[in-house]
């Protein structure tokens, strides 16, 4: 029996972006206010997504171009990651 691993991570990862909260609102503006409302809140809602990826890409562009900064980027990465662990073990403990 063939599996192919392609199949579930794309459906996944559309599943994510298309059941998202955004999805619900614009499911409730449509049934509350009219299909008027719930296309200008959808255009809305691409054009915040298009201008956040291309201010990330921008951002970001002059630190991946330059070969030496990706070593530092990588232990900035692992770092800022380790330490929201770290919080997250911490106050989950004391919550119990």
């Amino acid at each position: 029996m063939e599996f192919n691993i392609l199949t579930p991570i794309t459906i996944g990862f559309f599943t994510a972006f298309i059941m998202g909260p955004v999805f619900w609102v614009l499911l409730e503006t449509s049934i509350t206010k009219g299909f008027r409302a719930a296309v200008a809140f959808n255009l809305g809602v691409l054009f915040a997504d298009v201008c956040f990826i291309l201010v990330c890409y921008f951002g970001s562009i002059q630190l991946l171009e330059v070969e030496e900064n990706k070593q530092g980027l990588y232990v900035l990465g692992g770092t800022i990651l380790l330490v929201y662990g770290t919080i997250y073990l911490i106050t989950r403990n004391k919550k119990r």
